[in-house]
């Protein structure tokens, strides 16, 4: 069974569509001013935290496990439990809730996720042991913490919450891991009433093992789950793949989009709705090479379909970036980085964040904290321009949850000026490219070559795109626009496409 549920959070997924990608070095934009931390909270002992979502009233709720010993039989044993905790704004503690299924000594319950509810409660997702088998668990809890009603739902032999919405009839979806003992595991959604009875749960199979990472409301009605597909069962490679799903309220499958590509694997991590309600979805996935993980942010039309891709090279091997999230400049991708000096069990990690434009350019690239840090959970963007990152401080009995918010350094070019391309229009041929050259012209007149730094996207791929090397590539007849952006200035330019030129007596002789 470890050897199964390894291999399946070891899978990664490839995405690919049509759609232009740009790809550059994340440490070629950095800011040199630290992110402020404003205060770090530490709750609980041998505590961890895997997430955090922001309440009505300005504070957190986070979401974890506990070990406490139980003393109450003549062999003290230790239980895990389910680990809720609401602050304040400052992150100091209002009330905690530690929650087990059936409170059995061999017990063992996590809570990946608790969001706030239209009632004022919260409602849990997570984990639990019952007979030797991981079962989903839904926790209800009241504004106040107190434990309006617990469920935990079969299905395979390993499954758990990893992500929930309340619905619009006041019940709960919710979807995660899902793994089979000896046989492939489908991936699944669990829909519930207000009360926590299942009213379904449904199962989705696209070939090999798969299952849910995210999921969230679609903006014509639904849901919008994204997972991974493998193909075989041990190992990650170029078979497998990426999917997009949108369901109905009956859990029905509306329509499906499959990523694949042929450069590596890729697991896909977090999804969330574009700030365009014309547009779709964004989903962040982690490209895998055999060797480092290279984070690919994939804006999506309404059903799916590939609107433009951006690829970010990571600092190093040891930097994973799992969860995008919308800021007030754009977005941000949020992970970490860990020392790959130390063991893994003493193995240090840094919080990572690369701030974004609307359009997926690069911003700022900021490193920091971790000294003390074993894991690291999600995070989320409050409004006053910060945010909020869940993690894992101390080793062993000594660890503990914490909680921390940093301020977002207000990044401005490193020279002033005005930001364009070298020519407003560009013309080529059907087959052939020309390379763009992007300018910062300070005030005093002098320039500064900043192509290197610059994010470059097409609006119509099919007809012209650019390359890695930021070369425009005419692929049909027509005419399209790209754009430039750089530090939060955007250029746009307009590319005329013509058809590729075949001499006369080339004409004649063909006819």
């Amino acid at each position: 069974m470890q050897r199964k549920i390894t291999s399946l959070l070891a899978c990664a997924i490839i995405i690919f569509g049509l759609g232009s990608e740009k790809s550059y070095a994340a440490s070629e934009v950095h800011s040199d001013t630290q992110p402020i931390m404003e205060w770090s909270q530490k709750y609980g002992e041998n505590s961890t935290a895997k997430s955090v979502s922001p309440t009505s009233d300005g504070g957190y709720v986070m979401a974890g496990e506990i070990t406490e010993i139980d003393y109450s039989t003549p062999y003290p044993d230790s239980i895990k439990k389910a680990y809720i905790v609401k602050t304040d704004a400052a992150g100091k503690l209002e009330w905690e809730q530690k929650v087990t299924y059936a409170n059995h000594e061999s017990e063992s319950s996590t809570a990946y996720k608790a969001v706030q509810t239209r009632d004022g409660g919260y409602i849990v997702t997570g984990s639990t042991d019952i007979d030797r088998q991981t079962c989903v668990f839904l926790i209800k809890l009241s504004p106040r913490g107190e434990v309006e009603w617990k469920n935990a739902y079969e299905g395979y032999y390993f499954q758990s919450g990893q992500a929930v919405l309340e619905t619009s009839d006041g019940g709960f979806v919710t979807t995660g891991f899902s793994a089979g003992y000896a046989t492939g595991a489908d991936a699944y959604v669990l829909k519930t009433d207000a009360q926590g009875r299942k009213l379904w749960m449904k199962y989705y199979n696209f070939s090999g093992d798969q299952y849910f990472s995210d999921i969230i409301p679609a903006r014509d009605g639904g849901y919008v789950a994204v997972g991974n597909v493998n193909i075989d069962e041990y190992s990650s490679g170029p078979e497998d793949f990426s999917v997009i799903l949108k369901l109905n309220e009956q859990g029905e499958k509306v329509w499906e989009e499959f990523y694949k590509r042929a450069d590596g694997a890729m697991r896909v991590d977090s999804v969330i709705p574009s700030g365009d309600p014309d547009q779709g979805y964004l989903i962040l996935q982690r490209k895998w090479d055999g060797k480092s993980t290279t984070p690919i942010l994939t804006q999506t039309d309404l059903r799916g379909k590939v609107i433009w891709e951006k690829t970010y090279d990571q600092l190093s091997k040891e930097t994973s970036l799992g969860q995008v999230v919308r800021t007030e400049q754009g977005y941000a991708l949020i992970g970490g980085i860990y020392d790959a000096t130390e063991s893994s069990i003493k193995r240090k990690y840094q919080h990572v964040i690369l701030t974004l434009d609307k359009s997926g350019g690069l911003i700022d690239n900021l490193t920091f904290g971790g000294a003390d840090s074993y894991a690291l959970g999600k995070g989320i963007y409050t409004n006053e321009g910060g945010f909020v990152l869940s993690s894992v401080t101390g080793y062993s009995s000594q660890q503990k949850a914490t909680l921390t918010r940093v301020l977002e350094p207000k990044t401005e070019p490193s020279v002033s000026g005005s930001f364009y391309l070298d020519s407003d229009e560009y013309s080529i041929s059907v087959g052939t490219s020309i390379d763009t050259v992007a300018y910062l012209k300070d005030t005093d007149g002098s320039l500064h070559n900043v192509t290197k730094v610059a994010t470059f996207y097409s609006e119509n791929p099919e007809i012209a795109e650019y390359d890695k090397e930021g070369n425009i590539i005419g692929h049909r007849a027509g005419i399209t626009y790209i754009n430039a952006v750089y530090k939060g200035q955007t250029y746009r330019a307009s590319v005329q496409v013509l058809r590729a030129f075949v001499p006369i007596e080339k004409q004649l002789i063909e006819e």
